[in-house]
């Protein structure tokens, strides 16, 4: 799985945490303090580049990825 590239601003990633990462293997934790997360339900904008999306695959089961930071505010 992949994060879709934001439309607003070309070569951004906009993503959200949206799953704890208690009883997660260290190595997980690690993504997740790498990415720049620092609590649940938090969007943050990262470049997009193989490295960022290289995380995201590792972490596409806690994370969303959005459009924009307005689409990332609640739903599904």
């Amino acid at each position: 799985m992949t994060a879709k590239k934001s439309t607003a601003s070309s070569g951004k990633l906009h993503l959200k945490w949206v799953r704890s990462a208690i009883c997660t293997p260290v190595k997980h934790k690690l993504v997740v303090k790498g990415l720049g997360f620092t609590r649940l339900n938090q969007v943050i904008e990262r470049p997009d580049n193989p490295a960022i999306r290289g995380m995201v695959a590792k972490f596409h089961t806690w994370s969303r990825s959005c459009s924009n930071k307005k689409t990332c505010g609640t739903g599904s």
